[in-house]
C-alpha cells in the first residue's frame, strides 16, 4: 500500500496535526498515522469521520485502491477531487492517474488551457460569492477530444462558517457523449442537486416550472422522468416539443402518477418506494444524470396517508444522497394541512412556490446542507 501523500498534504493545508485530526475524527492518533502512512485501510465509518473532518468525500479512500488495480480506466467513470482558496489557487488535488503536485498554489488558467477552464473558474467564483453549492456539466479537452464531466463545487467553510475556498469533484461521464446528447460547452448554468418540495397554487405556474425543468435538463444531457397525470404530461410535452430535437425528446420518460402514488389498504412507504424504483432503475442504469418531477396527489382522506407520504419522502431523500439526482415533489398547496406542509418542509432541502425557490428553513438532516 502506498503512502497517502494526498491525505498528508490535505491535512497540512488545513493546518492540522495528526493529533488534531484524529481528535476531530474520533479515532486513535496511532491508527490515523497508520492510515496516512498506508499501512492500514479505514473502515467506511472511520473514512467518513476523517472525510468529514477534512471536508472531502469518504469515497476517495476506496476509489484510490480501485483505480490502482485497473488498466482499463479510459472506459471507467472516475472522480477528481480538489480544494482551492478564495483566489481560486489550488491547496490540494487528488487525481487517480496523474500527479498534480506542481499545480498547488496555482489557478486553473495557470495550469491548463482549452475548453471548459473558464467555465470551471466561473463556477468556483459563483460558489465563493454566493456561498452555495452548484453543479454543471462541462466539456474539457482530454487527449485531443472533448470529455464531459459533471462538476460539483461546494463552499469550504472555516469554524466560524466563513467561506474560505471551494471543494470540487469532477466526475468523468463518457456516456453523455456516447449517447449523442447535446451538451453546450460554454453556457453557464446552475443545476440543483437535491430534494425539492413544490407547493403550487397556479396550474399555469406549475406547467411553466415543469416545462422549464424539462427543457433545461434534456438540453444538457439529463434524463428527465415525469411521474405525473396524463393531462400534465401532455401539456408539458406540447409546450417543449417544438424546442427539442427528436433525440432530446427521447430523453423524457413518462410514468402515470397513479401507478406510484395510489394509496390503498395494502400501501405503505416501502411499497411506494418499490414502485418508484421499479420505474427509475432502468433509467439509472444508463449511467447519466437523472432528474425526476413527481406530481404527488394527497387528499389526506385516509388516516395513514400523511404518514405514508412523509415516510416515503424520507426514503427519497436517502436515494438522492446516493445518486446524482434532482427530484421535485409537487403538491397542490390548497390540499395540504399546515401540519403536512411543516412535515414536508422538514424532509426537503428546498421549498419552491409559484414565485420563488428557497432553502427550506425547516429541513432537518444530520448532514444538512442547502444548495441553491
Amino acid at each position: 500500500m502506498k503512502k497517502r501523500v494526498w491525505l498528508k498534504r490535505l491535512r497540512l493545508s488545513k493546518g492540522l496535526t495528526q493529533d488534531a485530526l484524529s481528535t476531530r475524527a474520533f479515532i486513535d492518533r496511532g491508527f490515523y498515522a497508520q492510515i496516512e502512512n498506508g499501512t492500514r485501510d479505514p473502515s467506511i465509518h472511520v473514512a467518513t469521520n476523517i472525510a468529514n473532518a477534512l471536508g472531502i468525500s469518504p469515497q476517495i479512500f476506496f476509489v484510490e485502491q480501485f483505480m490502482s488495480d485497473r488498466t482499463d480506466y479510459k472506459d471507467t467513470n472516475y472522480n477528481v477531487y480538489a480544494h482551492c482558496d478564495r483566489e481560486l489557487r489550488y491547496t490540494w488535488i487528488w487525481h487517480p492517474f496523474s500527479n498534480f503536485d506542481n499545480s498547488i498554489g496555482k489557478r486553473d488558467d495557470e495550469v491548463l488551457d482549452g475548453p471548459g477552464i473558464s467555465e470551471l473558474q466561473s463556477l468556483k467564483q459563483r460558489v465563493i460569492t454566493d456561498g452555495v453549492a452548484l453543479e454543471k456539466v462541462i466539456l474539457f479537452d482530454q487527449d485531443n477530444r472533448l470529455a464531459p464531466y459533471l462538476v460539483r463545487a461546494e463552499p469550504l467553510l472555516n469554524d466560524t462558517g466563513e467561506v474560505v475556498g471551494v471543494s470540487t469533484i469532477l466526475t468523468w461521464m463518457p456516456a453523455l457523449l456516447t449517447a449523442h446528447q447535446n451538451i453546450p460547452p460554454q453556457e453557464m448554468r446552475e443545476i440543483l442537486r437535491g430534494h425539492i418540495f413544490y407547493s403550487y397554487e397556479s396550474l399555469h405556474a406549475y406547467i411553466d416550472y415543469c416545462s422549464t425543468y424539462v427543457l433545461d435538463g434534456v438540453k444538457y444531457g439529463y434524463r428527465v422522468c415525469l411521474i405525473t397525470s396524463d393531462a400534465t404530461y401532455m401539456k408539458v410535452r406540447e409546450r417543449v416539443q417544438s424546442q427539442l430535437t427528436k433525440e432530446q425528446l427521447a430523453l423524457i420518460h413518462f410514468v402515470p402518477s397513479e401507478l406510484v402514488y395510489q394509496i390503498d389498504d395494502s400501501t405503505n412507504d416501502e411499497v411506494m418506494m418499490q414502485r418508484h424504483l421499479e420505474f427509475l432503475s432502468p433509467i439509472f442504469q444508463l449511467g447519466v444524470p437523472v432528474r425526476t418531477w413527481s406530481e404527488v396527489t394527497s387528499s389526506e382522506r385516509k388516516s395513514n396517508e400523511v404518514e405514508i407520504l412523509i415516510n416515503w419522502e424520507a426514503k427519497v431523500q436517502q436515494e438522492i444522497g446516493k445518486r446524482w439526482l434532482t427530484s421535485v415533489c409537487a403538491y397542490e398547496g390548497s390540499r395540504l394541512s399546515g401540519s403536512t406542509m411543516t412535515a414536508l418542509m422538514r424532509s426537503h432541502e428546498y421549498f419552491l412556490t409559484d414565485k420563488e425557490i428557497v432553502c427550506s428553513p425547516l429541513y432537518r438532516n444530520d448532514e444538512s446542507r442547502c444548495y441553491v
